[in-house]
């Protein structure tokens, strides 16, 4: 049977508490969906509330608050109080929401949803693989990490010799879609608390968004 104590072997995702009240298997996957769902709609809303105000905000003021904002989120997310949890994941959420909104409106509407669709059915394939193939994902976990680190150097420095190649939007949405597989993974090895559902929720939040990302970017290179 899995070790329900491991911590998450991706430094960068939020770390799962291995001590709590324990909920039943129902409610936590109730929590993860809904704050997913969550967290999509609340973004929709920020894009479409706030395109205008946001193409008028000082980037490098908005840098500052959404790193702040990143930052505080994923401590408070760490706490063993779920309504702190859940702040921590709006910390998360708004910034993300607020970036979107910034960068959508230069999308055609017809190549965000085809990302949308294409986002949602990898999300759900690396879910049902997940549970089919539980031992893979169950030994993924330190490759993910090196070659998430790896990656991200390679693509800074080609950055600043000018070269941003679609190869990359590739790497990164093979890579993300391997971490849904080894989050969804994870959560089913873990106490099954509120605090830990809505740390999963935000890992599941981060994959898709970073997956969605990379297959507009590789949808626009085409356009």
């Amino acid at each position: 049977m899995e070790n329900r104590n491991e911590r998450s072997d991706f430094s960068m995702h939020i770390d799962y508490l291995t001590e709590g009240r324990e909920i039943s298997y129902t409610a936590y996957n109730v929590i993860i969906g809904a704050l997913l769902s969550y967290g999509f709609l609340l973004d929709t809303f920020l894009v479409i509330r706030f395109s205008d105000t946001m193409r008028r905000t000082n980037p490098l003021i908005f840098l500052l608050i959404y790193f702040a904002a990143m930052i505080a989120g994923s401590f408070m997310i760490r706490s063993r109080n779920a309504v702190m949890g859940f702040l921590g994941y709006n910390l998360i959420a708004i910034p993300i929401g607020l970036m979107l909104s910034i960068l959508l409106p230069s999308y055609p509407a017809e190549l965000i949803s085809q990302a949308v669709l294409i986002t949602a059915g990898i999300s759900l394939v690396m879910t049902v693989a997940s549970i089919m193939f539980p031992q893979f994902f169950a030994r993924i976990g330190s490759t993910l990490f090196i070659s998430l680190i790896v990656l991200i150097i390679v693509e800074l420095v080609a950055g600043l010799f000018g070269y941003r190649g679609t190869i990359f939007d590739y790497l990164v949405c093979a890579l993300f879609s391997l971490y849904i597989g080894f989050d969804w993974y994870r959560a089913n090895n873990l106490y099954r608390t509120a605090s830990n559902a809505i740390s999963v929720a935000a890992n599941l939040y981060l994959d898709i968004i970073n997956i969605f990302l990379r297959i507009l970017s590789i949808l626009g290179k085409r356009k």
